[in-house]
């Protein structure tokens, strides 16, 4: 990577930080991960490079897709680990919201039909995303929206195969099965995508106002989450929350059934003027 020169800080995260940077040879600007390595032998420092070379190996493994950011390459030199992705100029969902606040209905539907198919597109690789959020939702300048952030995904062994174990992403968008001890599988994604949409609506995932522990204690026990839509939005935006919401994993839609759903599907005309 001798041509790249790093730029501004994009963000930063428990996996590190994303700056942007541009290759001098042909003025094309990235977003580039790092994550300084104080010592591989570390319990912490362990975790971190097994979670980016998770998310390289999924990438490496022709993961192509108009709504997944695209991987380009990395690099460990010893102190820092790098990892090279598309630079999205639109920030994350989370951003958006921060600054403009809450979004509307008519946005909402063009983020989550996007999000939707990139996660259709995963489930039939059989890779699960495990962190589906507001954060992880990054944006252009044109309304287009793609999944970033791989470090929590993993790939289903088999079909049969389908639920796994370990505790991976962020406490609010997590599905009950997953924080019971059940496991997860690719449902676990159309839980967290419920959350999302929320998030979306209404500018925080449903039972933000609680701590971590209390936050578990009613996902893991509650018969629905603790959310309050606001009454400007329509019924067919409340049905797709709550079928996402579905606490039997057997009854609860998959990305592909979900993109046929009403409030994805619903006609532009309708928002003529809204």
């Amino acid at each position: 990577m001798k041509s790249w020169k790093r730029g501004r800080l994009l963000g930063s995260g428990s996996f590190g930080q994303v700056f942007l940077c541009c290759d001098m040879e042909t003025g094309k600007e990235y977003a580039m991960k790092q994550v300084h390595i104080f010592s591989k032998n570390s319990q912490h420092c362990s975790r971190v490079l097994s979670a980016l070379r998770e998310e390289i190996n999924i990438l490496k493994e022709g993961v192509k897709h108009p709504h997944i950011v695209q991987y380009f390459g990395c690099q460990d030199d010893g102190v820092v680990f790098s990892i090279l992705m598309e630079y999205m100029p639109g920030g994350s969902v989370k951003d958006q919201i921060k600054q403009y606040g809450p979004l509307t209905e008519r946005n909402t539907i063009s983020y989550t039909k996007q999000v939707l198919l990139g996660l259709e597109y995963l489930h039939k690789k059989s890779i699960v995303h495990r962190d589906v959020k507001g954060a992880n939702i990054l944006r252009d300048n044109e309304g287009n929206v793609k999944l970033s952030d791989f470090g929590a995904s993993k790939r289903l062994q088999t079909i049969s195969n389908s639920i796994m174990q370990t505790q991976t992403g962020t406490i609010y968008y997590m599905s009950p099965e997953l924080l019971d001890g059940n496991g997860y599988g690719r449902k676990t994604d159309i839980w967290s995508l419920g959350c999302s949409v929320v998030e979306m609506l209404t500018g925080h995932p449903p039972w933000h106002q609680l701590e971590n522990f209390a936050a578990i204690f009613k996902i893991v026990t509650s018969d629905e989450p603790g959310y309050s839509l606001p009454d400007s939005v329509s019924k067919q935006a409340r049905d797709f929350v709550s079928e996402c919401f579905t606490r039997s994993l057997e009854r609860r839609p998959t990305s592909s059934q979900l993109l046929y759903h009403s409030f994805v599907t619903r006609a532009q005309f309708e928002f003529d003027g809204t």
